[in-house]
C-alpha cells in the first residue's frame, strides 16, 4: 500500500509545505476529503490562499479531493 502522502496530487504546493505539516494535515483529516470523505485524488488546499498571504501551516491547510477542488473553484 502506498504511503498516504504520496496520494496527494498537488506536487507544486507540496514542495513548499514542510513534510511534517503535510503529514499532520493528513492525520488530522484522516486521509479523507473534508467535504465528501473521498480517499482518492487528494490535494492540499489552502483555506486562505497563499497569494493572499495565507501561511503554509496546518491550521490553514485541508484535504480536498479533485472533485471538491473543482466545486470550490465555483464558490
Amino acid at each position: 500500500m502506498p504511503r498516504a502522502d504520496t496520494n496527494i496530487r498537488n506536487q507544486t504546493i507540496n514542495a513548499k509545505i514542510p513534510k511534517v505539516v503535510r503529514l499532520a494535515v493528513l492525520q488530522r483529516d484522516e486521509g479523507r476529503c473534508i467535504n465528501c470523505g473521498a480517499t482518492e485524488s487528494l490535494e492540499l488546499d489552502a483555506i486562505a490562499p497563499l497569494a493572499e498571504g495565507g501561511a503554509m501551516v496546518e491550521s490553514n491547510l485541508r484535504l480536498l479531493c479533485a472533485s471538491c477542488m473543482v466545486i470550490k473553484g465555483r464558490w
